[in-house]
C-alpha cells in the first residue's frame, strides 16, 4: 500500500511539472536569473504641419521613452553584474486605426539595465521615413513593443510594452 501511494503521488507531481511547463509557468533552469519588465511608458504625439506654400505635410517626431526594470526572477536571489542586460533591440509593430499596414521598426539602442535596477531607454515611435507619403496625419495606431537583450552572463531576456501612437492632424 504504502508503495502505491508513493507511485501515485510521484505521477501527480510528474502531471503538475508537464502541465506548469505547457502553460510557461515552469522555469527550466536554463534561462536567464532575472526579467526584464516595463515600468513606464511615455510616446509624445507626432505633430504635423501643413505648409500653406508647398501644401505638404510636415511630421515632428519626438523621441519616446520606455523605463525597464531588471527583476530577480525569485525572491532572495542574488544580483552579480552576470545579471546586468544589455537591450540590444526594439521592435516596434503597429496596429493603425484604418487597417493601414505599415512595416515594423527595429532599432537597436543597446542600454544596459543594472542588476536590480532600471534603466531608460528612448527611441523613435515610428520612423519619419516610414510616414511620409503614407497619409498618416489625423491616425493613430497601437504599438507592440519587443525589447530583447542578453545578461552579462550570455542569456537572453525580452518583454513586451504596449503603448498608443497618435498623429495628430495637419489642418
Amino acid at each position: 500500500m504504502y508503495r502505491r501511494t508513493l507511485l501515485t503521488l510521484a505521477a501527480l507531481l510528474l502531471l503538475v511539472a508537464a502541465v506548469a511547463c505547457t502553460n510557461g509557468d515552469y522555469d527550466s533552469g536554463d534561462s536567464a536569473d532575472v526579467v526584464l519588465q516595463v515600468q513606464q511608458m511615455t510616446v509624445p504625439p507626432i505633430t504635423a504641419v501643413l505648409d500653406p506654400v508647398t501644401l505638404t505635410c510636415t511630421f515632428t517626431v519626438t523621441e519616446a521613452s520606455a523605463t525597464l526594470q531588471n527583476r530577480p526572477k525569485s525572491l532572495g536571489e542574488s544580483f552579480s553584474p552576470a545579471n546586468d542586460v544589455l537591450v540590444t533591440s526594439l521592435v516596434i509593430t503597429y496596429q493603425w486605426d484604418d487597417g493601414f499596414n505599415m512595416a515594423p521598426y527595429v532599432t537597436s539602442p543597446r542600454v544596459s539595465i543594472p542588476a536590480g535596477g532600471s534603466g531608460s531607454i528612448r527611441f523613435l515611435a515610428a520612423p519619419l521615413a516610414q510616414l511620409l507619403g503614407t497619409a498618416r496625419d489625423g491616425h493613430s495606431a497601437e504599438m507592440t513593443i519587443l525589447f530583447s537583450g542578453v545578461t552579462e552572463a550570455g542569456e537572453n531576456v525580452q518583454t513586451t510594452g504596449g503603448a498608443a501612437l497618435i498623429v495628430n492632424s495637419c489642418q
